[in-house]
């Protein structure tokens, strides 16, 4: 008498095994992904109007796609008053995408975190440089453009902010701690760039 395979038992295996072979494809296609989300310390190095980030030259606005292709996936997105707040927790970076102002229209490295729903876990855990000069949570305004080969940021009318505008192309804003999140230390709490309104 010839011994039968149960029908059900097969089906069973087979359907295990297209199952593992999908998960297996899934994290394969993961660990390619360039610059996955949170992983490696990002670098912004401005020179005039010029932004570099992670070594790719960007202008704003920068599509999403672009961005995330630099940065990878944010950690989380948020609905703000006129924009959606992408955010990197452990890069410790934001940005405001508009899709009516072209997409990406501002990013900040965040150095003392907490200040917002959308502010990121950690501190920026990059690298920033301005003509020159290097941006960091213990660089005071006055320092950074003490060490700047180019224009000079300058104080605005509100007491925790300076900028620097490149005509219609660039505006950079540097931001003083404030909150009971910053470090005695800190002299710097958020670097922004952004696409000017005006």
């Amino acid at each position: 008498m010839m011994s039968q395979r149960n029908p059900t038992r097969r089906s069973w295996s087979i359907r295990l095994v297209v199952g593992l072979v999908g998960l297996a494809t899934r994290l394969l296609a993961a660990s390619h992904h360039p610059l996955a989300a949170d992983t490696e310390a990002p670098s912004i190095i401005v020179k005039g109007s010029n932004i570099t980030l992670n070594g790719k030259s960007i202008q704003l606005p920068v599509s999403r796609a672009d961005l995330v292709a630099i940065l990878g996936e944010p950690s989380r997105a948020e609905n703000g008053a006129t924009s959606l707040i992408l955010t990197w927790d452990k890069l410790g970076l934001y940005a405001h995408f508009n899709q009516d102002r072209g997409g990406v229209h501002s990013i900040s490295a965040v150095f003392v975190p907490g200040v917002g729903s959308y502010s990121p876990k950690s501190m920026f855990s990059g690298t920033v440089t301005v003509d020159g000069a290097a941006v960091k949570v213990s660089t005071s305004p006055e320092d950074i453009n003490s060490k700047k080969s180019d224009q000079k940021f300058e104080k605005t009318r509100l007491p925790t902010m300076w900028e620097l505008r490149y005509q219609k192309k660039l505006v950079m804003f540097l931001e003083l701690p404030t909150g009971r999140n910053a470090p005695p230390d800190a002299a710097l709490g958020r670097f922004t760039l952004a696409l000017p309104i005006d």
